[in-house]
């Protein structure tokens, strides 16, 4: 990628103003994680190759070199708690959306809790967890993978997953889609500290897919009826209770 020509576009006050660019990594959330072990700071870890990318749970991040999007970034969490984690993974899926829907034709949703899918299939997804630095101190540590030139996916993912190649027929510029993100994640961060958490679960809702849904959260059925404040799934189970879900895998139901 042409690191002078992100630089030039980016527009954020702090995120994304150092850059660690590799070539190949285990995964860019590990290595952002010993980073901050040694010199706390808001970072963005960008990898052209992963060869232990993460995606949910056990799964592996497919992405072949120079073909994708795989970075992780750091954001101060100072007075955060890990209950906090979705709402920030909220606050990042909408700024995922908001980034990618002035560039697509197709239908863009969020899938609960923070996958981005584009036309049924899923486009982008994200992690999100708090880790401690040196001293003490909470960061949460973002990892985002981008489907942006991949035309041919493993037989095991060709019915689930796309790219915004395929979806759009056309090539796209990696280091304007980073710029534009990092913008939209910064501007959502800040939404976050001033206090504007319902304005974003608001928006957050009206991106989200599955609404009166039959689903599956980790094996538990129900119908998905809506988003709690602190950003986790209200699922009302088959008995009649509404649990708030704050974390897990969603299967629609057949």
């Amino acid at each position: 990628m042409r690191w002078d020509r992100f630089r030039s576009l980016l527009r954020t006050r702090r995120l994304g103003r150092d850059l660690r660019p590799l070539e190949t990594v285990d995964s860019t959330s590990e290595e952002l994680k010993r980073l901050l072990a040694q010199e706390p700071a808001v970072l963005v870890v960008v990898a052209d190759r992963q060869t232990a990318g993460r995606g949910r749970g056990a799964n592996a991040w497919f992405s072949p070199p120079g073909e994708n999007l795989t970075f992780s970034l750091s954001i101060e969490a100072t007075g955060m708690e890990e209950k906090e984690i979705p709402l920030v993974s909220a606050a990042a899926a909408v700024a995922l959306h908001r980034a990618l829907s002035p560039l697509v034709s197709g239908v863009l949703t969020i899938k609960w809790p923070n996958d981005i899918y584009l036309n049924g299939r899923k486009l982008a997804g994200i992690l999100s967890e708090i880790v401690r630095d040196a001293a003490g101190a909470p960061w949460v540590v973002m990892g985002i993978g981008l489907n942006v030139g991949t035309q041919t996916f493993p037989p095991e993912l060709a019915g689930k997953a796309t790219s915004l190649r395929i979806e759009e027929g056309r090539t796209f510029d990696r280091e304007e889609l980073l710029a534009t993100i990092l913008d939209e994640i910064e501007a959502a961060a800040a939404r976050i500290m001033s206090g504007e958490k319902a304005g974003l679960l608001d928006e957050y809702r009206g991106r989200c897919s599955l609404w009166g849904r039959r689903v599956s959260v980790d094996g538990i059925p129900g119908t998905m009826e809506g988003i709690s404040p602190r950003g986790g799934l209200l699922l009302r189970l088959e008995g009649g209770e509404l649990r708030e879900i704050l974390a897990g895998s969603v299967e629609l139901e057949p």
